[in-house]
């Protein structure tokens, strides 16, 4: 399996994990749970180490890319802009959600304020995610679409005439 492959397969569910944990951290919050609470940070981590390997498949995959100019490689560099800004993010999140992990075997009060800084750092973390990931699916269809390439639908056209009249 190439890197490529496995950026793929796995690229989708960093965004979906941290959307979960966003959707746990607000009913969380709003129900006044400290378990979903926890179980939220526990998933926060776990997307950061996820979204650790998903980017570095998407640089080894994109070593092998080789586009250079065009439509797939502007579509390439938006992907890894919004990617990195997104890693950041999720850095930030991640490593704050390990560090609220800690203190809270210490120390299990949770002020509904550090709750409100995490929530705002999922939900940050996660249309970041969802960007990117749009970002991404973006490649393929710029490939597809370039400017040079003219699709002649006639042959389609008059097979459908001749099969379906």
């Amino acid at each position: 399996m190439t890197y490529l492959k496995l950026h793929l397969l796995l690229n989708y569910y960093p965004a979906i994990f941290a959307a979960l944990a966003t959707i746990i951290l607000a009913a969380g919050l709003y129900f006044g749970k400290p378990g979903a609470y926890r179980a939220a940070l526990k998933l926060l981590v776990f997307v950061f180490l996820l979204t650790l390997i998903v980017v570095f498949l998407g640089e080894f995959a994109g070593m092998y890319a080789g586009a250079s100019e065009g439509p797939r490689a502007a579509a390439l560099e938006r992907h890894k802009l919004t990617g990195t800004a997104a890693f950041v993010t999720v850095a930030v999140t991640g490593i704050a959600a390990l560090v609220a992990n800690i203190r809270l075997r210490k120390r299990p009060d949770v002020t509904r304020r550090a709750q409100a800084i995490m929530l705002l750092l999922a939900a940050l973390s996660t249309a970041l995610l969802i960007a990117s990931v749009l970002a991404g699916r973006s490649i393929k269809s710029a490939a597809a679409a370039r400017a040079d390439i003219f699709i002649n639908t006639n042959s389609t056209e008059m097979e459908n005439n001749k099969w379906h009249a």
